[in-house]
């Protein structure tokens, strides 16, 4: 499994925001319009370039060339609206835990750090590819495509650390940048996020055992980013 992650899995993400119709600015699905257009002025290029050489050529081809290139600005527009229609039906079937949901637990920062690594080996197939101690820590799945459960923590108050879990689809990051290219950064926010449900299961499995480990044993004696967490084992101690 790859290593790296792209900017979608490090953007801090608000659900709340993306379902207020203000959010969307009409300028958004214009912009998906244009970048439709700019696609189908790509894919006609030839007949273009041809056309400076032979302007009688690029007249008689201009509405194919115009043709397409509006049909490809409505899919776009149209794909984007989609993944906001999926997202907020998602939202309503799953709520708003499905994409990112917070746990409270009575521990300090550092402890609640550790557990939060614990968590990350319920996962089956998972890798920590990044952490900052006391900050946050990113774990791959392996799926198709893989997932990245994102774990961040705060502390509130003497005792107490909030935990936000969240999980997007990793793609490799010309895919990613395709993406965010084609669709702008807040479509592809949807998009790495709307999915059938697994993203929902990983933040659930990683938020089920935050509250159902009230007593945990926080010996720790240090991991190994980029290790197996297959091949680590809890038993009341994290062990590398």
């Amino acid at each position: 499994m790859a290593a790296d992650l792209n900017k979608a899995e490090l953007e801090v993400f608000h659900p709340f925001q993306y379902l207020d119709p203000s959010f969307y600015k009409m300028r958004d699905y214009f912009d998906s319009f244009l970048r439709g257009i700019s696609c189908g002025l790509i894919l006609n290029a030839p007949i273009i370039l041809l056309g400076v050489f032979s302007p009688t050529l690029f007249f008689s081809f201009f509405p194919c060339i115009a043709a397409v290139s509006c049909l490809l600005g409505v899919v776009f527009a149209a794909v984007v609206h989609s993944y906001r229609v999926g997202f907020s039906e998602s939202l309503a079937v799953r709520g708003i835990s499905a994409f990112l949901t917070y746990e409270d637990v009575n521990l300090p920062l550092s402890e609640a750090f550790e557990l939060c690594l614990a968590s990350t080996m319920q996962l089956r197939s998972a890798l920590i590819v990044r952490s900052l101690e006391g900050v946050g820590i990113y774990a791959r799945v392996k799926a198709v495509p893989d997932r990245t459960v994102v774990i961040r923590l705060e502390s509130m108050r003497t005792g107490i650390t909030r935990i936000a879990i969240d999980c997007v689809k990793h793609w490799h990051p010309i895919h990613s940048k395709l993406v965010r290219q084609l669709f702008g950064r807040k479509f592809e926010q949807l998009i790495v996020r709307t999915d059938d449900g697994l993203n929902a299961e990983l933040i659930e499995e990683i938020a089920s055992f935050l509250r159902n480990t009230p007593n945990w044993d926080h010996v720790y004696d240090g991991f190994k980013p980029h290790e197996s967490l297959s091949k680590r084992h809890l038993t009341g101690k994290v062990t590398s």
